[in-house]
């Protein structure tokens, strides 16, 4: 394999990680893909971040990072104390004592994601378009 070829699946794969990454954030912060049956004591906003992402403090000492848009459809920051929180790995849907909260994908996560797969992809081409021009 020559130098540029070996190069160019060098970035792909590091593109493909920063957006597999990015993914695993997404999914973590809108807890599907975990598994939880605990006790959260109480949500808290969560400082050094732009105010997308709120802390779940549960009652085993784990803190949790989810995003804002979780606690909303849940019914807020309150509504989150001294509830057990309940759901299998890659549910859509949590259950917060009795109620049935549906877990999405915000807005804000989907351009998050958007804003990673164009710098990967802006890196990419210019990375590319200098080598063909040498």
């Amino acid at each position: 394999m020559d130098r540029h070829r070996s190069n160019r699946v060098v970035g792909i794969c590091c593109a493909l990680l920063v957006m597999v990454f990015g993914s695993c954030w997404v999914l973590t912060t809108t807890l599907i893909m975990l598994r939880l049956d605990t006790t959260v004591t109480r949500a808290e906003y969560q400082s050094g971040t732009s105010g997308h992402t709120r802390e779940l403090k549960l009652a085993d000492g784990r803190t949790l990072a989810v995003d804002r848009s979780l606690i909303k459809r849940a019914g807020g920051m309150d509504s989150w104390r001294h509830v057990s929180a309940r759901k299998a790995a890659w549910q859509r849907q949590i259950l917060i004592d009795d109620r049935v909260v549906p877990l999405s994908v915000s807005s804000d996560q989907w351009r998050v994601l958007a804003g990673l797969l164009v710098v990967v992809g802006f890196g990419y081409w210019a990375r590319f378009r200098r080598r063909s021009t040498e």
